[in-house]
């Protein structure tokens, strides 16, 4: 498994996103709609939700890394490698349903 390619993507995202803020203004629109359990402080809903969503984004490279070596370990690998593969495609080369999306807030979907 490579997450090399995934980890370039994330740091241009994040480029991206530091000069253009488009993440966070696509969390605008979308904290109105938060599910009632979620609370956050009002004084900086759109910060914390922001950081919150890139930490996320952040840790999809360890997680396949993660999920490949426990597969490994497990002797399962062959039957999980194909699935970690079309993650890590999906992540490396989302599908046309998302163009438009760009930053952060595009990777946002390949890391759910």
């Amino acid at each position: 498994m490579n997450t090399a390619d995934i980890r370039a993507q994330i740091s241009r995202a994040q480029e991206l996103d530091a000069k253009s803020g488009l993440l966070t203004q696509h969390l605008t629109t979308r904290l109105p709609d938060l599910h009632s359990a979620i609370q956050l402080p009002e004084s900086d809903r759109n910060a914390v939700m922001t950081r919150f969503v890139s930490a996320y984004i952040d840790q999809v490279p360890d997680l396949l890394d993660a999920a490949h070596a426990v597969a490994r370990e497990a002797g399962i690998e062959s039957q999980i490698e194909p699935v970690l593969k079309i993650a890590e495609q999906f992540f490396v080369q989302p599908p046309s349903l998302l163009d438009g999306h760009e930053g952060l807030e595009g990777l946002l979907d390949e890391a759910y």
